[in-house]
């Protein structure tokens, strides 16, 4: 069997829409409306649109075939990916591998050296209770409304589970 696709198309299916046809027969229709007196105007009319529909007939046909030709294709193309013989393992076996492969690292990491004169004692850890406390407190004896609106919302902080540090820091304790 040949790799190969073969382009067999028939000749009809390659051809572009002839809109010069279509123009004709509308400037026949409108010469024979124009210049025609002893006929109807619905017959000429009738016999205008008859010629457009039949060439809308003729164009659906053709990509209808056209369709059917692609299809065809399509068919001859599935048929040899399963010819393949075990396309489908391979494949999943490919990407399983490439899955199972380790990351390389993104980055290097390495730890600074700290010197003994840059050793700076850590400052005693705040619990959400202290924080909570301090902030209530002073929360009932200020009477400044922008010192209560920063109050009020590290008590939120605090109840939405924020660092008890960081919310000690803004609130300057």
């Amino acid at each position: 069997m040949s790799d190969q696709i073969v382009d067999n198309a028939p000749e009809q299916a390659q051809e572009s829409v002839d809109v010069s046809r279509l123009e004709g027969l509308l400037e026949d229709l409108s010469k024979a409306i124009t210049t025609t007196p002893d006929q109807s105007s619905t017959e000429i009319i009738a016999k205008g649109a008859d010629a457009i529909v039949s060439q809308n007939k003729e164009l659906v046909e053709r990509m209808d075939k056209s369709l059917a030709l692609i299809e065809e294709r399509f068919a001859t193309l599935l048929a040899k990916f399963d010819a393949i013989e075990g396309i489908n393992e391979k494949v999943e076996k490919g990407f399983a591998e490439l899955a199972s492969q380790p990351l390389a690292p993104k980055a290097v990491t390495v730890e600074a050296e700290v010197a003994p004169a840059e050793v700076v004692e850590a400052a005693p850890s705040l619990s959400k209770a202290d924080v909570l406390s301090k902030a209530i407190a002073e929360l009932q004896s200020t009477n400044d409304p922008s010192r209560v609106s920063q109050l009020r919302k590290g008590i939120s902080r605090l109840e939405s589970n924020f660092n008890p540090a960081d919310v000690a820091a803004d609130l300057s304790y």
